[in-house]
């Protein structure tokens, strides 16, 4: 079987603690770049974030809100931390989803398309 690299032949155990090692970072990012995450956890300290539990408590965005936040500031509604301008281009799906081109340093995916839910009406 071909793996992408090395991290997707860790144990569960060692992906775990990899992964919640490297929250605090990733949430700070996210805040830094990503407007309507700042807004979301202005209150969040990202480095009391490194477990499952700590992650847990961190505020859900429900979808009517997702929604809201699209058409206030288009197109992803400050939850992308890139702008649009940075990336190659984006599109509508069906089923509500605006996909992007580029890499998706958020979920580790390859360079390509990147799903991030828009919930943008359907046309």
């Amino acid at each position: 079987m071909e793996f992408f690299d090395a991290l997707e032949t860790r144990s569960p155990e060692v992906r775990e603690r990899q992964q919640m090692a490297a929250l605090p970072s990733l949430i700070s990012f996210a805040k830094s770049y990503a407007p309507a995450v700042a807004e979301l956890l202005a209150e969040v300290d990202p480095e009391a974030v490194n477990s499952r539990s700590e992650l847990a408590k961190l505020p859900v965005v429900r979808k009517n809100e997702l929604h809201e936040r699209q058409q206030a500031l288009r197109p992803f509604g400050g939850l992308s931390a890139n702008g649009a301008g940075a990336l190659a281009g984006s599109f509508l799906r069906r089923g509500r989803f605006m996909s992007r081109k580029g890499a998706c340093p958020t979920t580790g995916a390859r360079q390509g398309p990147c799903l991030l839910p828009a919930f943008v009406p359907a046309i």
